[in-house]
């Protein structure tokens, strides 16, 4: 997998925004992921939620994501800023919650 994700940062980075590798992730191991920078474990699929995958008519473009969401930071930061946290914080919700996990996060976001 590092191959193809370095290569697809490389392809996204030609256009303004690496991504975060999860989608390479997700196509390379398939199932369900809990993905962290760069690091990935395979998690059970709670049962009680029910996956309806859709196509809204319009392809995602991650580096015109990343470009619209940095500058609606710099110019209305009071009001992107709290619907960050409030996403940052319902993924946060869903990780489990077991010290394995935990300490495995903790160490990438230190970088190691």
């Amino acid at each position: 997998m590092p191959a193809a994700t370095a290569a697809h940062g490389d392809a996204q980075a030609a256009r303004g925004a690496r991504g975060s590798g999860a989608d390479i992730a997700a196509s390379t191991h398939g199932g369900a992921l809990l993905y962290t920078a760069g690091w990935f474990d395979r998690v059970a699929w709670p049962g009680s939620i029910v996956l309806l995958p859709f196509f809204t008519g319009r392809s995602a473009d991650t580096p015109s994501l990343v470009a619209a969401v940095a500058e609606a930071r710099a110019l209305r930061p009071a009001e992107v800023e709290p619907a960050r946290t409030e996403h940052a914080d319902a993924s946060r919700a869903t990780t489990p919650r077991s010290p394995a996990v935990r300490g495995r996060v903790r160490a990438c976001r230190r970088g190691d």
